[in-house]
């Protein structure tokens, strides 16, 4: 099971956004909140707030206790998206054969 910290890792993971780049974007100090991550302070309420915020696929009952469902990895479903557009052009290519 994953820890808050963690999970807060993931979301900025899935979204390809670095720590640094989160932190800058929503005005916190970016040593503050890696230090937060990395477990070496408490973890502040506005920084759970803004990632709640930013992430509007991130459901609060998982990010706060790990339940519920966990975002959207969007890589994947990027790559899904990429597949199904490459075959419809191939069956677009193969019907325009006939």
């Amino acid at each position: 099971m994953t820890n808050i910290k963690q999970r807060i890792l993931q979301v900025l993971a899935n979204h390809n956004v670095s720590t640094n780049k989160f932190a800058t974007k929503r005005g916190f100090n970016q040593s503050n909140v890696a230090r937060q991550l990395r477990g070496e302070g408490k973890l502040q309420l506005d920084l759970v707030i803004a990632i709640l915020d930013e992430f509007a696929d991130v459901s609060a009952d998982w990010l706060l206790y790990g339940k519920d469902r966990s975002p959207v990895n969007f890589e994947i479903l990027e790559r899904l998206q990429n597949i199904e557009e490459n075959m419809q052009m191939i069956c677009k290519n193969k019907n325009n054969k006939k």
